[in-house]
């Protein structure tokens, strides 16, 4: 099984998943995904078997709402790209697929995706029948919705990222080479998911050692209590000879740990090491897109937007993704 964002190349697909497995009325029809997939494709997962035939989704805008009302279903309803909250709006999986895990790697992933887009939490609805199933997830139970859909009786389930992960004391320090180990693998896991590097091959440790060394810098993001490190940037020039004073960076959170802060305080340090190297802009050349946490960050620390390069950067699954350059005067 693999999991993969949704383009509208799937959209008989999703449609014919989605009637197997709601009531009509409750069902979204092609018209109602083909808008989902056009307004939020960074918030729609797929899962396909083997043979590549998609067999469950998982899907919702974001919002700043604590509870899902009945608009945010219609187009236009108050999809909010910066909101705070993921919703869920649905869940399915085929029939003959269920009870083998898809919808709860489904679940966990989107969760997962949520937090690293920055989010609050996920929102969802569900009937009395699942609310263990939700709960298993960690959802608390906020009672009866306001929501109608369908006619049914629905529950509001919340999923808050407020814990002990969003406390994490962080220090960010030049690296060491006992770091290199964890370096690699946060890394590798970002070139892994194939929606934000542009590298497809991932490091080994001699590899590694030898990439992190070629950097003007590379900082790490320790937590102050374990010494774990949970994430890094590297610094390098982005040109030479008269473009010399730009430079590039890229910037890994270890997964688990994405919204929690970890990518703002490397990239405020990156601009502290990148103005002391004598640097005089720092410039982002393939923002994707879809990587709305990394675009909401730099719009919050003063980056500018240089436009949207269409088809710039080649997804995972094989689709190709606008990118977004971005610089600041350091």
């Amino acid at each position: 099984m693999k999991i993969r964002f949704a383009n509208l190349k799937d959209l008989k697909a999703v449609a014919s998943v989605e009637a197997a497995c709601f009531p009509e009325a409750e069902a979204a029809d092609e018209k109602a995904f083909a808008w989902r997939l056009e307004t939020f494709p960074e918030s729609f997962l797929v899962a396909e078997d083997d043979d590549e035939h998609i067999v469950g989704l998982i899907n919702g805008a974001v919002t700043d709402q604590k509870a899902i009302t009945d608009d945010l279903f219609e187009a236009g309803g108050g999809h909010n790209p910066e909101g705070a909250y993921q919703s869920v709006f649905g869940l399915a999986v085929l029939p003959q697929c269920q009870n083998q895990g898809i919808g709860a790697a489904l679940m966990r992933a989107f969760i997962e995706l949520a937090r690293a887009q920055g989010r609050c939490g996920v929102i969802l609805t569900c009937k009395a029948q699942k609310l263990d199933y939700y709960g298993g997830f960690g959802f608390e139970n906020l009672g009866v919705s306001a929501s109608v859909h369908g006619g049914a009786l629905w529950y509001d389930m919340l999923l808050g990222f407020e814990g002990p992960k969003s406390s994490v004391i962080l220090q960010v320090s030049p690296y060491q080479e006992d770091d290199i180990s964890q370096m690699i693998d946060i890394w590798n896991e970002i070139v892994t998911d194939g929606v934000a590097f542009p590298q497809m091959e991932t490091l080994s440790l001699d590899s590694g050692r030898s990439f992190f060394a070629q950097q003007s810098h590379c900082g790490v993001a320790r937590d102050t209590a374990t010494g774990e490190v949970v994430g890094l940037y590297i610094l390098h020039p982005n040109n030479l000879g008269r473009c010399g004073d730009l430079c590039n960076a890229s910037y890994a959170v270890k997964k688990g740990l994405r919204g929690c802060r970890v990518g703002e305080v490397l990239v405020k340090d990156c601009l502290v090491q990148a103005k002391a190297l004598g640097f005089k802009i720092l410039q982002f050349n393939a923002v994707v897109k879809t990587n709305t946490a990394a675009l909401k960050l730099y719009r919050k620390l003063g980056f500018t937007p240089l436009g949207e390069i269409p088809g710039g950067f080649l997804m995972r699954d094989g689709h190709y993704e606008s990118i977004i350059p971005h610089y600041k005067t350091l």
